[in-house]
């Protein structure tokens, strides 16, 4: 008898931030800038608000443009730390 099972698990991190309007330079990173340390595909560096962005390790800084003063959810998930996403959401 063979019994294939798959377990599925992801990790979901976020943190709630006020913004005012303008750009917002970031990275997903630990204080150590290399035990984790998620960014932006080279020349992808654009974040826009409710599109999934694919991150990769020690990449380019993102930017985000908050088009108004709220507080926005940065949103990574994620089964590994191969092929992370993140997607930015405005909650007032």
């Amino acid at each position: 008898m063979v019994i294939n099972a798959y377990v599925l698990c992801y990790a979901i991190y976020h943190v709630d931030i006020a913004l005012a309007t303008d750009d917002n330079e970031f990275k997903i990173a630990t204080a150590d800038w290399s035990t984790i340390d998620f960014s932006a595909i080279a020349g992808d560096d654009a974040v826009t608000e409710g599109v999934l962005k694919t991150l990769v390790e020690k990449g380019a800084n993102m930017h985000f443009n908050a088009t108004s003063v709220g507080t926005y959810r940065f949103t990574v998930t994620g089964s590994s730390t191969e092929s992370p996403t993140l997607l930015v959401t405005k909650l007032n």
